[in-house]
């Protein structure tokens, strides 16, 4: 009974590349030069999938944690730490408290995905922080009623349509 293997798609060309090898079509100098490796790499991977077949072009790592996660414990400690003494403050600053106060030696980025995590959601969606964004204020003068056009209207935003109402060259002594 043959196995259904998940291989992506840099792993499927290696697989066909190192098939070609054994039929010899290409040779393991060529398969060094397309795969970017070194030919010695090459060797050791051919003879690797002589034996045990395409399972061993597969990266290992695959399903693993990265190497350069905290441990477990350590996020949920500075979980913990954040929420009880730290809620209110920025990921940089509560870094920086976490090392001088508790010992705690964690990445500015984790301590970032763990406030993250702690942040309430809407509707099973993480809540989102507004942002500025130059575009939804910028205005423009149509030359022919001399009005300001609000070119990025803000979606529920009280405006008279598209155009923002302004007498720009109304005399001083004119009543509006």
């Amino acid at each position: 009974m043959d196995k259904v293997i998940a291989m992506s798609s840099k792993e499927l060309a290696r697989t066909d590349i190192f098939l070609r090898v054994k039929e010899k079509v290409l040779t393991q100098q060529e398969a060094a030069d397309i795969l970017g490796l070194s030919c010695r790499q090459v060797r050791r991977l051919f003879k690797a999938y002589k034996k045990q077949g395409a399972l061993t072009l597969i990266s290992k790592k695959r399903g693993k944690p990265s190497n350069h996660q905290p441990p477990p414990a350590a996020k949920e400690l500075a979980l913990a730490l954040i929420q009880e003494n730290y809620a209110d403050f920025g990921p940089t600053l509560a870094c920086e408290k976490l090392a001088e106060v508790h010992q705690l030696k964690i990445s500015v980025w984790s301590v970032r995905r763990i406030m993250m995590a702690l942040r309430p959601t809407r509707d099973g969606r993480q809540a989102c922080r507004p942002f500025h964004d130059p575009r939804r204020f910028k205005l423009e003068l149509d030359c022919n009623s001399w009005n300001v056009i609000n070119l990025y209207s803000c979606p529920g935003a009280l405006s008279n349509g598209k155009y923002i109402h302004f007498d720009l060259f109304q005399a001083p002594d004119t009543p509006m």
